[in-house]
């Protein structure tokens, strides 16, 4: 039996364009598709048990982190 142990990663997604945090009219209809994707993917993986966090910093202005568990990086 080969056992692996589970690791745990942390990402922290800080948007190319700063503004798209601290001011929700600079979002393209673009970038909210964009958004609404991604934000579906978090909320399947955390029902799968692979995020374990995924939020937005508590002043609304920091970067939004993910915390992640899985066997590798890859």
């Amino acid at each position: 039996m080969i056992h692996t142990q589970t690791k745990h990663f942390v990402y922290v997604f800080d948007p190319i364009r700063p503004e798209l945090v601290t001011n929700p009219d600079s979002w393209t209809e673009k970038d909210e598709q964009i958004g609404e994707r991604h934000a579906t993917y978090l909320e399947q993986a955390m029902e799968e048990g692979t995020v374990l966090l995924a939020g937005r910093s508590l002043d609304g202005r920091g970067p939004a982190v993910v915390i992640i568990e899985a066997d590798s990086e890859v």
